[in-house]
């Protein structure tokens, strides 16, 4: 049986963790960056936050002026060229619909 030296077991430590890290990452466990919020005007048409089959975090304003997102959210329309993709909640919507949270 091999004796390790503290430096030798360090090394693998560092391998290892970095292996598993870089395996999380691939999968999606682990966030890549973070992500800040959108402000949108809740007036915006044609934007994925305002479009009521975008699918991610969002939030109006207390004073109902914006539409607060943050991330990305999956496209829930099937006419949409990016259904069922990750879209940022101020990317086009070509195919919007207006949300009804919105009035």
């Amino acid at each position: 049986m091999k004796n390790y030296t503290e430096k030798q077991f360090n090394r693998r430590d560092v391998l290892t963790s970095t292996i598993v890290g870089a395996t999380a990452l691939s999968f999606g466990l682990l966030p890549t960056r973070a992500q800040a919020a959108s402000k949108i005007s809740v007036t915006k048409r044609k934007k994925c936050a305002t479009c009521a089959f975008w699918g991610g975090n969002r939030n109006i304003s207390s004073d109902r002026k914006w539409v607060i997102a943050s991330g990305k959210g999956t496209c829930k329309n099937p006419k949409s060229p990016v259904f069922n993709r990750k879209t940022s909640p101020n990317q086009g919507a070509p195919t919007w619909t207006k949300w009804s949270k919105l009035g």
